[in-house]
């Protein structure tokens, strides 16, 4: 992988006061380069979108806050800087896609005056120049008749087509890393597939690097390149994508795959994890996975699993994990 443009190095969120607060996430570490897609998967809780929210510095404060790690954007510490030099970097250098375009989107603005303001937010442009720069990104995204759809309020487009315009407000002003929480949501598959070949052409287009954060392990395989699973807020997987779907290391892990309809299983019934993910406060010293582990050992229950090296692109935190293997 080339050098790179998104890092984050152990990354811990709290909620709560000092003292008592709980910690919703745990220590997580990954990186993209240029051009590169990390998925990033796990079921509702276990700390995706949260952790977009912190690159991103969105965490509500309080009662959240960083207590650990750094966000370096091609080598500057974002945790570091003024809070009053984020909004010149959103948008600009790192954008993102939040999950329901209906309510991220204003009801009261026209489609076309919400992306302008984005680009006269962190580019020096006339009102002529922003109107055709919006243009040019709602032929981008696919949207056709682009100069009366500029008028056109949310509530008078499809969700596809709202989805398309988030995307075209986050890419406005050509960021460096795009974060897409959850951007096929509620699609149907025909413009699923259509927002996914979108993100494909952008990546190829502008060397964009894209954090995808999704539920559906088939839009993963189909776009990402490396995959990092998520569990109770901790990272206990991440491999290249073809590693991932053909030899996962841990339970979790192939939980989730098993859980995935196919032909092979086709007129029984889905694969389901047993168990529920438990909440922050019910966490013990141990792996958060242990309940619902069929691999669980006695270590397991009170020793918290490093991540052992399975080959030099794949690792994962589980103590199942042959000695032979690691």
């Amino acid at each position: 992988m080339t050098e790179p443009v998104l890092k984050v190095d152990n990354l811990s969120i709290e909620f709560g006061p000092e003292g008592g607060a709980l910690r919703v996430i745990n220590d997580v570490s990954f990186s993209v380069g240029a051009g590169e897609c990390l998925g990033i998967v796990g079921e509702s809780g276990s700390g995706k979108s949260m952790t977009s929210l912190a690159i991103m510095r969105l965490i509500p404060s309080p009662p959240g806050r960083i207590a650990t790690g750094r966000v370096e954007l091609e080598g500057r510490n974002l945790l570091d800087l003024p809070m009053s030099q984020m909004p010149a970097i959103r948008g600009n250098d790192i954008a993102m896609i939040f999950q329901e375009p209906m309510s991220s989107l204003n009801p009261v603005m026209t489609i076309g005056d919400q992306i302008s303001e984005a680009i006269m937010l962190h580019e020096p442009m006339n009102a002529q120049q922003r109107y055709k720069r919006t243009l040019e990104m709602l032929t981008l995204v696919g949207i056709p008749d682009p100069e009366k759809r500029f008028k056109s309020y949310p509530h008078e487009f499809s969700g596809g087509m709202r989805q398309r315009v988030m995307i075209a407000m986050a890419l406005s002003c050509n960021p460096k890393v795009l974060i897409a929480d959850e951007p096929t949501t509620a699609l149907d598959v025909t413009i699923q597939a259509q927002v996914l070949e979108l993100m494909r052409d952008l990546r190829t287009k502008f060397q964009t690097s894209i954090v995808l954060i999704s539920h559906d392990l088939g839009v993963i395989a189909d776009i990402a390149d490396r995959v990092l699973v998520m569990y109770c807020g901790r990272v206990v997987e991440i491999a290249n994508v073809d590693e991932i779907f053909a030899d996962p290391a841990h339970p979790y892990t192939e939980g989730l795959l098993r859980s995935i309809p196919s032909e092979t299983n086709e007129g029984q019934r889905l694969y389901q994890i047993p168990g529920t993910v438990p909440a922050v406060a019910d966490r013990g010293t141990g792996c958060t996975f242990y309940d619902r582990c069929p691999k669980r050992m006695d270590i397991c229950k009170n020793e918290l699993p490093p991540h052992f090296k399975v080959s030099e692109t794949h690792s994962a935190a589980c103590f199942a994990i042959p000695e032979a293997s690691r």
